[in-house]
């Protein structure tokens, strides 16, 4: 620290200053950066003040501030004469006050004006610059004019002064010229640097390559430090381009407002070495040649050279061992010259195909190459052998056979036979080629398509005139085909012969032998009974005739019964019986038979058929009922009501048919007897309880048949149903079935389950009375009832109603349980039964029995805890075999066997894990049962948490797309993770790595919720990999290191918007042009850039032509996605002068965003016409005195030139001639006038001739 003194002395105060420098030095290892800064303290010591006796000196207003600071930009940021502060003062004594300020140097760079009794205003003074002077230290002074000369209150001010971005980064000298070999490798070329005097991101420099003509693919520039390295990273190749013009430029890092750039010009000089194969200079890709040409014809010549420009080996011609067209066995080449030959005859139809091309790949070898193996290069060139006409149009065969029906009609094409190909061709070229169709012979039958063709065709032969085809009357007829070329000279044609073979077709119908066919049958004729013959002929021959005829159709009321043979014409019977064969119902059929020929398929005929039915015996007598009932009692010999049947048969009266006997059938038909009218009478009366009843019914039905028959041939007879009710009389006891019952059922039957059947009553043949109209009433004997319990002790009538535990059904005997049952209570019943016949007609019938019911236990009781719940403790890491407690569980039944098991998660049933939510698990008891029963018991553990789990974060999200524009304090997305602990072990807080979201992002810690923190740019940084860290037991653990943590990556990727203006590079001179520019050719290259994503549309540029073209002398040709050429679309001849294109670059996003520039070409004029003379005219004769005085001008020579400028400025001189008369006259260069040089005379020359 240096400490200087100064000190102030004026009249009436004294005070000492102290000037403190204070050096402050920084080191950041491992740069060991230093900086250092000086802090001038102005520290004023008030000795003494001597003011006048009364006066109360003045004070500034500063609200507390002991020093006024205040920051302004420089430059033009803060212009002088700007108002930077405003002072205040205050005098007790209400004195007039002045501002003032004390001269230090620099002190001149404000400026005070008093604007009130107590106020001021501060103004800049001076420009302010930075890189001069950054600060200032200034003492401001106030008095109210009685403090005594040269005695001040003072202030202390000081003025900062901020940067601003106003210079421009420096290029340092550096090699503007490099020469680089062209097999260089990518890596780093050069190093550049620039500086900038400005501070912060303003004097920080980064470094592009600006891209010309897509030098951007060869080169690169990287920002290392404060250089600029400039690297290849591609391929340099000296053939496609010697030179490169690279533009590096110095941006400084201002991220808003100006933003300074510098520009280093590179030429890059590409040094040559031999990488090149050989060039193809002369090439004819196309070229023809006559077939059969001589061998050693030229057909054509290639020229390549070395295509390395300094080196220029000579070159060796070969050509390609080539299978197509065997091109090596028809050419061959020079191998000095390049010049291609024929080494055979060519066939133009020989090759195949007859494409009649050749393509040659010749060969360009170096020679004395240094480079293995010798660069070669290959050129492929097409050789087309031109035709001549040496081919005769010829048939596939010289003889066809075909067919044709000889009803076809016209145009009809004929059948061909056989594998003769209906084709004829002509493999010559053109007109060589076309040749006419046509037949000789065959009348006017038939005619050829087509009648011409070129090259091959396929023909047809159709009927020209039907009416000439008659099978009956020619079968063939023979023809020759004629394929005849269409050219004048000498035509050349062949011939086929053709032989047509006329097919018949059916014309004849058939005809049966007779008009009518009239047939009998019987009506019990069987299937398969011959009905008819039918027969008919037919004109026609094979198919068409009598062979061919087939019976096809059978039509009438009967025909599905009838079968008619399709060939023989037998028709048969198919379906016999039912009323269609019934005579009494239908005597005659009438039907309709069909024949066809060409086997059913061709013309059709009929002809009735009439089927008379012969009467036979085959109605069976018929009962005029359909069943017949009677009524009889037991022990009675009439029936209730005299029984009759009657039937009735449909045959002739008076013949044996419809004469009628009687007869019944049926196991007690002998008890019964019937006569020939019909009447049916007892022979005995029935005694019921003989019958074989098997129903417990009094009325015993006895089933009879009565069958009718006719004395025909043969007889025939039918039977009807003949019932008789048999009526029972009642006068049998009733018995039970056994006389003592022996049940077991299970205690938990529901009430209503049948247990057995008491009652029922068995045939007993010896009882007095086993009648079937018994009404049997069951009853439950109350007093022979018991019941006894597990322990074989009475169970009292008190304690257990024991009837009334059973139902016994009074009718059907269906003994149940009436209410439920319990076996701990009662384990058997022994119960007294009775039955009686209420209908007996002998005085009262009742029996007895007697059933033992034993119940059977069921599994009914489950287990009984002793507890209603269990509460147990129990550490959650705790050892396995760690005994928790104990439960206890009883059972009422014969089961008494009690297994215990666990329920609950499977964590806790399998000692793994504990339920980390409760802890609570189940014991279920289960006893021995069939089936088993249980009772549960919740166990209530308390177990006590450890964090002893990490966070887990959930996948989602991984990957985020935001867009750039997207405001600040949106949220993008909420992660969550989760803990299996639980309390503050489980409880998540949430926290954001700041290195990784770069204060773009922020994250709350308690629900996982990112939003966006600041604003986002995409072409600052396109992607964020955020680091987001989940920690549990943070607010009591994360200091004392008991939080467990995990960690998650979420990718965020900026989604590019159109908020960048293309930038459009145009030369900022006048290209210049000659008139003579080629059309098409380029006049200069237009560059475009968009500092948006490339990938869009809002990155993608389109740049086109604004305005200025109106005569569309320019034209824009694309060379990639951000160049184009702007070339020439005519001649510019005559058309020089100076052209103003507005140029647009417009980018592809929505919406869309554009900038315009000016370009300006300039057409130079040429030189390209020459001088006009207008006077005097050509070989004009001037007279002149002899004696006219040397100078005097004797005639004005004027001539014209269309050029503009320079090249139309027009210069005179006199030509030369032998004679020397151009010595005696001078012509002006400028006015063209023409003076006399030397004195004339006539006598030795008159005429001259200039």
């Amino acid at each position: 620290m240096e400490i200087h003194r100064l000190i102030f002395k004026n009249f009436l105060r004294t005070f000492t200053g102290y000037f403190v420098k204070i050096k402050f030095k920084i080191d950041n290892s491992p740069s060991k950066c230093s900086t250092q800064c000086n802090i001038l303290v102005l520290v004023l010591l008030v000795i003494s003040l001597s003011v006048a006796e009364g006066n109360k000196p003045p004070k500034f207003v500063t609200d507390g501030q002991t020093e006024i600071i205040l920051r302004l930009k420089e430059g033009s940021e803060t212009p002088v004469g700007t108002l930077i502060y405003q002072l205040r003062g205050y005098d007790e004594d209400g004195d007039y006050l002045k501002f003032g300020v004390s001269r230090f140097p620099g002190s001149d760079i404000i400026r005070i004006d008093n604007t009130s009794p107590s106020e001021a205003n501060i103004y800049l003074n001076k420009e302010l610059d930075r890189e001069t002077q950054d600060e200032y230290s200034l003492v401001l002074t106030l008095t109210d004019g009685h403090l005594g000369y040269g005695h001040y209150v003072t202030q202390g001010l000081l003025l900062l002064v901020e940067d601003v971005n106003d210079n421009v980064p420096v290029f340092k000298s550096y090699q503007p010229t490099i020469t680089v070999a062209e097999d260089f490798k990518p890596g780093t070329i050069t190093t550049l640097e620039a500086t900038d005097a400005d501070e912060g991101a303003y004097g920080q420099v980064v470094y592009y390559l600006q891209n010309i003509d897509g030098e951007k693919e060869l080169f690169a520039v990287n920002t290392v430090g404060e250089r600029a390295v400039l690297r290849l990273v591609g391929s340099l190749d000296y053939e496609k381009q010697t030179v490169h013009q690279l533009k590096i430029l110095a941006v400084d890092r201002a991220k808003e407002g100006r933003v300074n750039t510098a520009t280093a010009a590179l030429l890059i000089k590409v040094e040559d070495v031999e990488d090149q194969p050989p060039e193809f200079v002369r090439i004819t890709p196309f070229t023809k040649i006559e077939e059969n040409s001589p061998i050693g014809t030229s057909v054509l010549m290639v020229v390549a050279v070395d295509g390395d420009r300094g080196v220029n080996n000579p070159i060796e011609y070969s050509l390609l061992s080539n299978s197509l067209n065997s091109v090596n066995d028809v050419f061959s080449v020079e191998r000095d010259t390049g010049v291609v030959f024929t080494t055979s005859v060519i066939d133009r139809e020989a090759l195949p195909g007859g494409a009649g091309t050749y393509i040659l790949q010749i060969t360009a070898k170096e020679i004395g190459s240094k480079i293995v193996p010798t660069p070669t290069a290959t050129t492929e060139v097409t050789v087309m052998v031109t035709d001549v006409n040496d081919e005769t149009p010829t048939f596939k065969s010289n003889y066809y056979e075909c067919e044709i029906a000889e009803n076809a009609q016209i145009n009809t094409p004929v059948t061909f036979l056989g594998n003769a190909l209906p084709e004829v061709y002509d493999y010559d070229q053109g007109i060589n080629g076309s040749f006419f169709l046509f037949i000789k012979g065959g009348g006017d039958a038939f005619d050829v398509t087509p009648s011409k063709a070129v090259n091959e065709a396929t023909f047809m032969i159709r009927v020209k005139n039907s009416t000439t085809l008659d099978f009956e009357r020619i079968k063939r007829i023979n023809l020759t085909l004629v394929a005849k070329e269409i050219v004048k000279n000498k035509p050349k044609y062949s011939e086929a012969s053709v032989m047509v073979n006329l097919l018949d077709r059916n014309d004849n119908f058939p005809e049966f032998s007779k008009s009518l066919y009239e047939v009998s049958v019987p009506e019990n004729c069987d299937v398969g009974t011959t009905v008819a013959w039918v027969q008919a002929l037919d004109d026609d021959s094979g198919k068409f005739g009598t062979r061919g005829i087939r019976y096809t159709n059978l039509a009438g009321s009967i025909d599905y019964m009838l079968n008619l043979h399709p060939t023989s014409g037998v028709i048969t019977v198919k379906i016999a019986g039912g009323p269609n064969w019934d005579r009494e119902q239908i005597s005659r059929h009438f039907l309709t038979v069909e024949a066809r020929d060409d086997l059913g398929y061709g013309n059709r005929n009929s002809v009735q058929l009439v089927i008379n039915i012969e009467d036979i015996n085959d109605n069976a007598p018929m009962f005029v009922q359909s069943k017949y009932e009677a009524r009889l009692f037991e022990n009675k010999l009439d029936f209730e009501q005299p029984l009759k049947v009657e039937a009735r048969d449909a045959d002739l009266n008076g013949t044996k048919n419809s004469e009628i006997e009687y007869e019944l059938l049926g196991d007690l038909a002998e008890n019964f007897t019937i006569d020939s009218t019909g009447l049916i009478s007892l022979k005995c009366p029935m005694d019921f309880e003989s019958l074989q009843n098997s129903f417990s019914s009094s009325v015993y039905s006895v089933f009879l048949t009565v069958r009718a028959r006719d004395w025909g041939t043969p007889s025939l007879f039918s039977d009807v149903p003949l019932l008789i009710y048999v009526e029972d009389v009642n006068d049998n006891t009733p018995v039970f079935e056994n006389s003592f019952y022996n049940k077991s059922v299970a205690e938990n039957s529901p009430s209503g389950t049948s247990l057995l059947q008491v009652g029922k009553i068995i045939a007993n043949l010896s009882a007095n009375d086993p009648d079937s109209t018994a009404a049997l009433v069951f009853k439950i004997d109350d007093s022979a009832c018991q019941a006894i319990n597990e322990r074989r002790v009475l169970v009292k009538t008190q304690e257990y109603d024991c009837s009334g535990a059973f139902h016994l059904e009074p009718r059907t005997g269906v003994l149940s349980i009436a209410k439920t049952l319990d076996r701990e209570i009662v384990e058997q019943f022994q119960l007294g039964l009775t039955v009686e016949d209420i209908n007996s007609e002998t005085g009262q019938q009742v029996a007895h029995a007697k059933i033992v019911i034993d119940i059977l236990d069921v599994n009914d009781n489950s287990p009984k805890f002793r507890n209603s719940f269990y509460k147990f403790s129990i550490a959650e890491n705790s050892k396995h075999g760690t005994a928790i407690g104990s439960v206890t569980a009883d059972d009422i039944d014969k089961n008494k066997t009690i297994t215990y098991s666990l329920e609950g998660a499977i964590e806790l049933t399998s000692l793994v894990h504990l339920n980390q939510d409760d802890g609570n698990i189940v014991v279920k008891a289960t006893d021995s049962g069939y089936p088993p029963r249980s009772t549960r018991v919740e166990v209530f553990s308390q177990i006590l948490d450890e964090n002893d789990n990490n966070p887990s974060f959930l996948p989602e999200p991984s990957a985020l797309i935001i867009p750039e524009d997207i405001h600040v304090g949106t949220e993008i997305a909420r992660v969550k993770a989760v803990d299996a602990d639980s309390g503050e072990y489980g409880k998540i807080t949430y926290l954001l790595d700041r290195l990784s979201s770069q204060g773009k992002f922020t994250l709350d810690g308690d629900t996982g919720i990112l939003k966006v923190s600041d604003k986002l740019d995409r072409e600052d940084k396109p992607n964020f990999l955020l680091i987001i860290e989940g920690w549990d037991n943070y607010q009591y653990g994360f200091n004392s290191g008991e939080s467990r943590n995990a960690f998650k990556h979420i990718n965020i990727t900026i989604e590019d918007v159109n908020d960048n203006v293309p930038v459009l590079h145009v030369p900022p001179y006048c290209i210049n042009i000659t008139e003579f520019h080629e059309p098409g050719q380029p006049v200069t290259t237009i560059h475009a850039s968009d500092a948006d994503d490339p990938e869009t549309s809002n990155g993608q540029v389109i740049i086109d032509i604004a305005d200025g073209n109106q005569d569309n002398l320019f034209e824009l040709q694309p060379i990639n996605e951000w160049s184009v050429d702007i070339r020439t679309t005519t001649s510019l001849r005559g058309r020089h002068g100076n052209y103003t294109l507005i140029m647009r670059a417009q980018d592809l996003g929505i919406p869309s965003l554009l900038v315009e520039d000016t370009l300006r070409i300039c057409v130079a004029d040429y030189n390209d016409h020459p001088p006009i003379f207008i006077s005097p005219p050509p070989n004009s004769t001037l007279k002149v005195p002899e004696n006219a005085t040397v100078g005097s001008a004797l005639i004005q020579i004027l001539a014209s030139d269309e050029d503009v400028g320079q090249n139309g400025a027009v210069r005179y001189r006199l030509k030369t001639d032998p004679a020397g008369h151009w010595k005696f006259f001078e012509l002006q260069p400028i006015s063209g006038i023409l003076e006399l040089r030397l004195p004339l005379d006539r006598k030795k020359q008159k005429i001259y001739d200039v």
